[in-house]
This record gives structure tokens, C-alpha cells and sequence, in this order.
């Protein structure tokens, strides 16, 4: 007979088997056997794993995940807001204030950019810094809030901006408190000037610089306007709309036909009215109307006073009214009327209603109702110039009319009356004494007047 004998072999590694065991098995994923002959596997230790069966080791959890627990299969991946940097990691590290993170399986966290910060633990996104605060650099947890007189949008680095009733200077960008006759909307928008005011935008040097009207034709602006940006600040074009637009000072400023520096000179076919301290359209109805009205009335004053000296001087009422005015209760009257004439343009001071309204029916004696610039064509220095040529003639036009209607009376309406020689002579004597007399008060009320519309015509 013969003996049979059977003999028991080791698992590999890998493999392990209990006593009596007839085959190996394999170890199950998430643990391992290094050794040969192992009645066991071991589990993977926290922060490793085992994938697949029959593994001799375990592998560190790679960066950006972990595992806390023992014996897994897989490692889990860190969350949005959370890293790992080193393998192995049983846990992830919550990202710090002022980082973040917005992707899960991340190494490590990133700094908010400018503009933005994070004031708190674990985030995966950074907030925008809000109107008025900034974040200069980059992983800010806080923002910072601008100085006084500056503002910045939201998400800014930097206050580049002015706050309201504020403004930047456009050559050295500092922050300059808003002057109580203009108006400053703050941000990249300068000065402005309040109704009444008027400012040179030739240069940026006259930013400050805002002077008071003498009439009642600087309409004052917005600054929320575009035109008061500083970039078109110097009368140029902006294209911030879909259409452009010519920043024109005479249309941001004046009043419709005024223009020039404190919108003082009127446009072509307009017509300065003293009364109302504003331009006039020639064409208008109600200055054609006034033009023609005060003619009739000042036509109508002059044959009432021809008639006068001529006809009834030698009455007595009419002796005792002319010497009332060669007393000088009239001169009087009509000196105080020319300095309250000429207070509200050369003081600029308005008067109250009705006194003001009242002043406007007694400006013919202004010679208002004398539109000379409305009859002048061309540029606006030539019409300027003509017309105080105009009004420097009218007075001298008017003194040799009044020599030749004398001279007339003097030489030829005389030789026709039939009366003695002594009488003409006397007769000669009053038409001379009258053309004289006419003269003399064309030069006392006419030249005042007639020198204010000669300043009005060079302002």
C-alpha cells in the first residue's frame, strides 16, 4: 500500500486565509496585506486608502482631498471654501479671512483680488467693497472707507472719485469742498455753477473761479450734466449718449441770446432790455410792439414841446411850468431817475414788484425802445463796435438837425412873414435862443443815457 500526504501553501501577499482554510483571499479595498502568509488584512489607516482588492499597501489621500475615517476605499474631496495641501490629509484647513476658494478638491486658496475682501472663514467667493470703500490690496478681509471730500463705485481699489459737494481738481486730483455758488454732483463730474454765476471753461484753472452775473442772464448748470465731466470740460465733444454732444458754454450757461464771459453781450438779432436785464429777440411781438409804442409817445413829446416853445411860451401857465424845470425840480427828478436807472446794472441789484415793472414802462427814457443792435449783421465784436459808433453819433446827429431845422427857421421861414424888421430881428433872436436852449437839454438828458447803452454795448 501507499501513503498519501498533503501539504498547505502561503498566501501571498495581498491575500490572507483563516486555519483550515482550503484557498486565499483576496483583501477587500480599503485594506491590505504586506506579508506573505496573513491570516488577515489591515486596515488603511485615516488619511489613506485602498481602491482596488488584493492591495500589499495603502496610498495617501492626494492633495485637495482626505479621509478621516479608517479602511475606505476612497478619499472624499474637500468643499468649496476648504484645501489640502499635503497628501495624506485627514481633514481640510477652512480657507482664512481673506481668501477663498470656489472649486472643491483645492490645494490651497485665493487671495481676493483688489476691490473685493472676505471677512470670513471657509468661503468660496470674496465680496464687492461698496460705493465709498475700497480694498487697496489684494486678500483684504475689510475695506477700507475713503477719506473726506472722496468717494470710489463699488469694487474700486482706489478713491478716485470725488463725494458730493465735492470735486477733483482735474491737473492735481485733490479733493476741494463745493463753493456756495456752484453745485458739485461728486464723482468724476466738476464744479458747476448755480443760477446767477457764471464760469470760464476755457482752462481748468477757472474751475474755482465762479463769478456773479450782472444780469439776469446766467441760467446757472447741473453737474450731473456730461458736459461737466473733466475729460470735455474744455467746449469739446462727448459721446457718453448714443448721439454727441457739443459742450457749448453760451448753451450750458445763458440764457437764450445771451453769451460771452458772464454771458454779459447779446447774440446776433437780440437786444439788450434794461428793465428786464435779459436779451430780447428783435423779432419778437412784444419788443416790435414796445419799439413802436415808444416812438409814438416820443414822437408825440417832442411836437408837444416844439408846440410849446413856439406857440405858447409866452403864457404864463406855460412860463410858470418851464420855470419849474429851470428851478430844478425837474432836474431833479430826472437825475434821481438816471442813478435808479443805472443801480440795477451797475450794482446789480433787482427791485421788487411792482417798482421794477414800473421802471421797465419808464425805460424809454433809456432809450430802450432804440433797438440799434438788431439793425447790425456780422461777427460779434464787429456789432459791437458799430453800435457804440451808433450811439456815439445819435447825440451829435441829433445836435445838427436841430442847428439845421434853426437855421432853416432862421433864414427862410422869417423872410416870409410880414412883419417889421425890429420884430424879425426879435423873432431871430427867440429861435436861436430856443435851438440853444433844445441843445442844452438834449445834452443834459440825452448823453446820460446815451453813454449806459454805449458801456452796455462794450460788457
Amino acid at each position: 500500500s501507499s501513503t498519501s500526504t498533503s501539504t498547505c501553501s502561503d498566501c501571498p501577499i495581498g491575500h490572507y486565509s483563516s486555519s483550515g482554510a482550503s484557498a486565499c483571499t483576496e483583501c477587500a479595498a480599503g485594506t491590505y496585506a504586506d506579508v506573505t502568509k496573513s491570516s488577515q488584512c489591515s486596515s488603511c489607516g485615516a488619511g489613506t486608502f485602498s481602491e482596488v482588492t488584493a492591495s500589499v499597501n495603502c496610498s495617501g489621500c492626494p492633495g485637495g482631498k482626505y479621509q478621516s475615517s479608517p479602511g475606505q476605499a476612497l478619499c472624499d474631496d474637500c468643499s468649496i471654501g476648504s484645501y489640502s495641501s499635503i497628501s495624506s490629509s485627514t481633514s481640510c484647513v477652512a480657507c482664512a479671512a481673506g481668501t477663498y476658494t470656489s472649486n472643491t478638491t483645492s490645494v490651497d486658496c485665493l487671495l481676493c483680488p483688489k476691490g473685493q475682501y472676505q471677512g470670513s472663514t471657509g468661503q468660496g467667493y470674496c465680496l464687492d467693497c461698496e460705493g465709498g470703500k475700497v480694498a487697496a490690496d489684494h486678500g483684504a478681509s475689510s475695506c477700507t472707507s475713503c477719506l473726506a471730500g472722496y468717494w470710489s463705485e463699488g469694487a474700486s481699489d482706489s478713491c478716485r472719485l470725488a463725494a458730493e459737494d465735492y470735486y477733483l481738481h482735474p491737473t492735481d486730483h485733490i479733493a476741494t469742498l463745493c463753493l456756495s455758488s456752484g453745485n458739485c454732483a461728486g464723482g468724476d463730474r466738476v464744479m458747476a455753477p448755480n443760477q446767477g454765476y457764471w464760469v470760464d471753461r476755457s482752462s481748468y484753472a477757472f474751475i474755482p473761479n465762479i463769478h456773479k452775473c450782472s444780469r439776469q442772464t446766467c441760467t446757472g448748470a447741473n453737474s450731473n450734466h456730461s458736459c461737466w465731466k473733466k475729460n470735455v470740460y474744455n467746449d469739446t465733444i462727448t459721446d457718453d449718449t448714443s448721439k454727441a454732444i457739443v459742450c457749448d458754454s453760451n448753451k450750458l450757461l445763458c440764457l437764450e441770446g445771451s453769451q460771452g464771459p458772464l454771458c454779459g453781450s447779446c447774440s446776433q438779432f437780440y437786444i439788450y432790455r434794461s428793465s428786464e436785464q435779459i436779451c430780447k429777440s428783435c423779432t419778437s411781438p412784444d419788443l416790435t410792439l414796445t419799439i413802436v409804442t415808444m416812438v409814438s409817445i416820443v414822437v408825440f413829446i417832442i411836437l408837444i414841446i416844439v408846440v410849446a416853445m413856439t406857440k405858447f411860451r409866452e403864457h404864463e401857465e406855460v412860463k410858470r411850468v418851464l420855470k419849474c424845470f429851470d428851478a430844478g425840480s425837474v432836474k431833479v427828478i430826472w437825475v434821481t431817475y438816471q442813478i435808479i436807472m443805472s443801480c440795477s446794472w451797475n450794482l446789480d441789484i433787482k427791485f421788487p414788484y411792482p417798482f421794477n415793472d414800473m421802471l421797465g414802462l419808464l425805460s424809454i427814457f433809456s432809450l430802450d425802445f432804440l433797438a440799434l443792435e438788431c439793425l447790425q449783421k456780422g461777427s460779434p465784436s464787429k456789432r459791437y463796435f458799430v453800435t457804440v459808433y451808433l450811439w456815439s453819433v445819435l447825440p451829435i446827429i441829433v445836435c445838427f438837425l436841430l442847428i439845421f431845422i434853426g437855421m432853416l427857421r432862421y433864414f427862410v421861414l422869417v423872410n416870409y412873414q410880414q412883419q417889421e424888421k425890429k420884430k424879425k430881428n426879435h423873432y431871430r433872436q427867440n429861435i436861436i435862443n430856443q435851438h440853444v436852449y433844445f441843445i442844452l437839454l438834449l445834452t443834459y438828458c440825452v448823453l446820460p443815457p446815451v453813454a449806459n447803452k454805449q458801456l452796455q454795448s462794450l460788457d
